[in-house]
């Protein structure tokens, strides 16, 4: 969805002006949210943590198996770790999460 779109669901309101800012999520992050463990994959295969994520939990268990095995293989082999070795120093990372304030009147 691209902003006009969000501002176009504001409906009769008048948007006299607005702000966009990039949040970028912290590698230490605990929120739980889809980007949370960006740096820490081995959290999106536990049980917990995938009940408390909703894009996990309400995906059939049947669709996230392969992907999540191939995930377990992968950081279990060290290649996750390989092939993404340029986010292993980073403190922040820009996953795509904007914050828009609108200024309705």
């Amino acid at each position: 969805m691209d902003l006009g779109q969000l501002i176009d669901l504001l409906g009769d309101a008048s948007v006299a002006g607005y702000t966009v800012t990039t949040v970028p999520v912290p590698h230490d992050c605990l929120d739980g949210f889809g980007a949370a463990y960006w740096r820490r994959p081995q959290a999106y295969l536990e049980p917990r943590v995938q009940t408390g994520m909703s894009m996990l939990a309400l995906t059939p268990n049947h669709l996230l198996r392969d992907g999540l095995e191939r995930l377990r293989a992968d950081i279990s082999s060290g290649a996750w770790q390989l092939h993404h070795a340029d986010l292993l120093d980073r403190h922040s990372l820009d996953v795509g999460y904007r914050l828009v304030v609108a200024d309705i009147r």
